[in-house]
């Protein structure tokens, strides 16, 4: 299914865009759904998940980041965008009942400033 801004079709045969995804849409064919990324703070940054890396939030002081999913999903990799990839820790993911995972990344540092996860949960 195509999810082009504006009601536009996918190209036949690439299945590209040929334009901007529909909110909550990204990728090349607008394949995969965004999530709500949330600062730890009572106010929402629309620029934490616009999918536009140059909007990006200068924060220091901000000890981490809460990724809250409004529903259930089956996560096989993640899109972090940070200036220093060397200041990530991605080490630790909480879960929703307050029990803690264990997971294993597997990082690579694409062109920069992107950050790509692969992400295998355990239980601790």
């Amino acid at each position: 299914m195509c999810h082009c801004k504006y009601q536009r079709q996918c190209d036949r045969t690439t299945g590209t865009c040929p334009g901007p995804c529909e909110s909550g849409w990204f990728g090349p064919a607008c394949q995969y759904a965004s999530a709500e990324v949330r600062p730890p703070t009572s106010v929402m940054l629309k620029s934490w998940h616009d999918n536009n890396h140059t909007t990006c939030q200068r924060t220091p002081s901000l000890p981490h980041i809460l990724i809250k999913l409004k529903e259930t999903f089956a996560v096989t990799w993640l899109r972090i965008v940070v200036k220093n990839a060397e200041n990530v820790d991605l080490r630790r993911c909480h879960y929703a009942s307050g029990l803690i995972f264990l997971c294993e990344f597997s990082l690579s540092e694409g062109t920069s400033p992107k950050l790509q996860a692969r992400i295998d949960i355990s239980k601790l």
